[in-house]
């Protein structure tokens, strides 16, 4: 199992950060609508998977990152940046609309 974990770590697709994007995104489209509590419900979990993937993110880069290699033909690699960039700056917004 840990293998299979080791294995998911070092090929972590970056579109997973949309996740984290689109749940915020509902996030305050719910709360707009006046359903507090599923909002609320969303923006925990949102910042669960956020908080996650930051953590796989950081594994990733410890563990598999070399100065060395180019990734320069892997276009999925690059676009990973945008993709957290992108995830944190939905969170930031679902937390704002919350006064929080």
């Amino acid at each position: 199992m840990l293998r299979v974990m080791d294995e998911k770590i070092k090929h972590l697709f970056p579109g997973y950060f949309s996740m984290a994007m689109a749940t915020g995104a509902l996030s305050i489209a719910v709360h707009l609508l006046g359903a507090p509590f599923v909002s609320g419900l969303l923006l925990h979990l949102n910042t669960c998977i956020y908080v996650m993937l930051w953590v796989l993110t950081l594994i990733r880069l410890i563990k598999y990152f070399s100065p060395g290699q180019q990734r320069s033909d892997q276009p999925q690699s690059r676009a990973g940046l945008f993709y957290l960039h992108g995830g944190h700056l939905r969170v930031r917004q679902s937390m704002g609309d919350r006064g929080a």
